[in-house]
């Protein structure tokens, strides 16, 4: 009698996979993956993901470990990008003495090596997610001697308002090139069934907390009021170009008639209110009021178009913000392209050369001359600077062509 070969499970569907982690990733990013490695890609994403594991387990055993190399990395690009799309950055400081400074003094602090501390427990079928959060990812990315940088995950189960528990995922980077910590969160109202909220600022310190215990990596200061009103500035000074020369052409003319003012009215001008210039912007206004339509249009034509900001005086004040903190992130901002809103804080930011908030829709370029339209929001909160795309699910090459874009402003003279 012929003996009866059982099939090897190989990849197994565990309750992880099949109710959290598949949820995550995005249908169409799925499809196109599933068709790049050869799968079958029709169906719904449960029926996707059985083809594959069946696909997955008539492999050769070499065959199917080059393979899960490919499926985990889909499946940590959909955790670090997709709903993930707020990501909060902070710098640190490190030095010679510091842990993450060296494979070696790393190694000693820790005393177990980079390779014991290098896991993933994505397909682990006897993973539990509690209400806690718990780390379930960790690599190191090394060069030589070097910590260039460290990926973690961490999830957790949560109930949010009346919608039913899910996963929630954070991925955290600590860059140590570049002396920066990135943590990559969803966007989350307030949760009702555990103490810590999922919001920016208790987000911010729970993890930074975290990283300091552990790594010794202490967040510094990351205020960036200022680079956000360099945004807006130039953003939005080419479109009033135009206008502005328009006007400056008439300078002396201006100039003369600030001055006749102030002999008649016996007024000293010591330059604190710059008046000439105060008089010059009426006029810019006005072009741009009758022409308003023609402006947006040229703004439109830039490689971003700011939507909204968020101005706090610095006497404590803030224009457009609603009841609540101004550290709460569903504060209002005001919509730029109301011809009121956009002139009647213009000059206050460029005194303040401060801004709290601003939403920019940014261009991107696609194959075949195809562009797309990214909506970013921005917060300089005072120890994180916050980054939300808005509206949909973020790809990896949109997140790779807008979130470096602010570090050309940060280089910008004030």
């Amino acid at each position: 009698m012929e003996a009866v070969v059982e099939k090897q499970e190989k990849f197994i569907l565990s309750d992880f996979v099949v109710k959290d982690l598949l949820p995550k990733a995005d249908s169409n990013q799925f499809e196109l993956f599933l068709k790049e490695r050869g799968f079958k890609s029709s169906g719904s994403k449960s029926t996707k993901i059985y083809n594959m594991k069946i696909s997955l387990d008539k492999m050769a055993d070499e065959n199917f470990n080059d393979e899960m190399i490919h499926v985990e990395s889909f499946f940590l690009d959909q955790v670090r990008y997709t709903s993930n799309r707020i990501i909060i950055t902070y710098p640190f400081e490190m030095s010679v003495t510091d842990p993450l400074y060296s494979i070696r003094r790393f190694e000693n602090f820790i005393g177990e090596s980079i390779d014991e501390l290098s896991f993933s427990k994505f397909f682990d079928n006897s993973l539990k997610i509690t209400a806690n959060f718990s780390k379930i990812y960790q690599s190191f990315s090394v060069s030589d001697e070097e910590i260039l940088k460290v990926e973690q995950i961490y999830v957790r189960k949560v109930k949010y308002s009346d919608v039913k528990e899910k996963c929630e995922f954070v991925w955290i980077e600590i860059d140590c090139t570049a002396q920066e910590v990135r943590i990559h969160l969803e966007n989350n109202a307030k949760n009702s069934s555990v103490k810590l909220q999922g919001k920016p600022m208790a987000m911010y310190k729970h993890f930074s907390g975290k990283l300091q215990k552990e790594f010794l990596v202490t967040p510094l200061p990351n205020p960036q009021e200022a680079t956000l009103f360099k945004m807006y500035r130039k953003l939005t000074s080419y479109a009033e170009q135009e206008y502005l020369n328009k006007v400056e052409s008439y300078q002396s003319e201006i100039d003369d008639f600030t001055n006749v003012m102030i002999d008649t009215l016996h007024l000293s001008n010591d330059g604190t209110m710059d008046i000439t210039n105060r008089i010059k912007w009426v006029f810019v206004r006005q072009l741009i009021q009758n022409d308003f339509d023609k402006f947006l249009k040229i703004q439109q034509q830039g490689e971003g178009r700011v939507k909204s900001i968020l101005f706090h005086y610095d006497e404590g004040g803030t224009i457009n913000a609603n009841s609540g903190s101004s550290d709460d992130s569903d504060v209002e901002e005001l919509d730029l392209e109301r011809q009121s809103a956009y002139f009647d804080t213009r000059e206050s930011i460029y005194t303040s050369k401060k801004l709290f908030s601003i939403t920019i829709n940014w261009t991107i370029e696609l194959p075949g001359k195809k562009t797309k339209q990214v909506l970013t929001r921005y917060r300089a909160y005072k120890p994180f600077l916050m980054t939300h795309f808005l509206k949909e699910n973020v790809s990896k090459g949109a997140y790779d062509n807008v979130f470096p874009r602010i570090k050309e402003f940060e280089k910008l003279p004030l």
